[in-house]
């Protein structure tokens, strides 16, 4: 279960990409074992994967795809019995009003970053994707795959025509714009955020698969896992939550092993099982937050380097080269004109 704020990716993500690979034909173990995964580890995993491991399986899978509508897909085309307990909820849900409502109060089960979603409003609902913590490169792929899952929430639960809804997306329209239209109907581009429109008529249309019964007891099921994941939480999803956390900065181990209830031998041994020092621990947590605050602020890049805890803005910018190979200002640039993805 993770920590308030946390932001990893669950392994039922990963298992969903790599499903849709091997229908394709590719080789999903080797897509998993350039990332440092294997199935086997897949299939037992519980708690969240870090966004390094993450970049490194979808950099692998695109290569050998090739396709930039390879997110849209993943989240489009597999089925919502993937999701567990939080697709059954959609699927015997009585409208597509409670579907939403019931991901809304169990997106933890499936996603680290999801939350407050539902936006009330005259004439209907929005459904706001975003994260509350920094995906750096990652933050596009993430959207696009939340927005397939979404798509099919919405075609499964209201089949047919969906009159009246719209799909907001913060980029300039891509060549394969056509694949969002395919997913949403009417899109609009350039809106500064992802955003589904869903109007009351779809809102409280009939389910065809709803079951009142069914809902009920997979609603107690999912509020007993809940509880369960809650108290299983462990040392690395906490460490990750705080990589994660803009707010927190530590010098030395012994300040990150108090921060974690742990000792420093104890903090030590689990670095040490997970191939990772302290420094790598840091250089991680600045790389996530330098790339987020380039993208989604217009701080200059001297005060993001101070923030950071760098000495000067040129020790950043050397920084950065040497993990993006460009300079801060030329990231930034290349979001805001679309030529790269958050």
């Amino acid at each position: 279960m993770p920590k308030a704020g946390q932001v990893g990716i669950y392994p039922i993500n990963v298992r969903r990409v790599c499903a849709k690979l091997l229908r394709e034909g590719h080789d999903s173990k080797a897509l998993l074992a350039a990332a440092g995964l294997s199935p086997e580890l897949l299939s037992d995993r519980e708690d969240l994967i870090s966004l390094d491991v993450i970049r490194q399986f979808v950099s692998a899978c695109q290569g050998v795809v090739g396709r930039p509508t390879l997110a849209l897909e993943c989240g489009w085309e597999a089925p919502l019995t993937d999701l567990g307990l939080v697709g059954l909820l959609i699927a015997s849900a009585e409208d597509l009003r409670q579907a939403l409502q019931a991901t809304q109060c169990f997106v933890i089960l499936v996603s680290a970053f999801l939350r407050d979603m539902l936006v009330e409003a005259d004439g209907g609902i929005w459904v706001v994707i975003d994260s509350t913590r920094p995906l750096g490169d990652l933050h596009a792929f993430v959207l696009d795959y939340t927005v397939g899952v979404f798509g099919r929430i919405i075609s499964e639960t209201v089949p047919g025509s969906r009159e009246g809804a719209r799909l907001q997306v913060p980029w300039s329209a891509p060549p394969w714009r056509t694949f969002y239209e395919k997913i949403a109907g009417q899109v609009e581009f350039n809106c500064g955020r992802m955003a589904f429109w869903i109007p009351d008529g779809l809102l409280n249309r009939a389910n065809p698969t709803g079951n009142k019964v069914t809902h009920e007891a997979t609603r107690a099921l999912a509020v007993q896992e809940v509880k369960r994941l809650s108290a299983s939480t462990t040392l690395h999803n906490r460490l990750t939550a705080l990589q994660q956390d803009p707010e927190f900065r530590w010098q030395s181990a012994h300040e990150l092993a108090k921060e974690l209830g742990v000792s420093t031998s104890t903090l030590g041994r689990h670095l040490k099982k997970s191939g990772k020092s302290h420094r790598q621990l840091q250089e991680e947590q600045r790389r996530e937050r330098a790339t987020w605050l380039l993208g989604h602020t217009s701080e200059p890049v001297s005060s993001i380097a101070q923030q950071l805890g760098y000495l000067s803005e040129s020790n950043f910018s050397r920084a950065f080269r040497r993990w993006y190979d460009m300079s801060p200002s030329a990231y930034r640039l290349g979001t805001k004109n679309g030529l790269l993805k958050e």
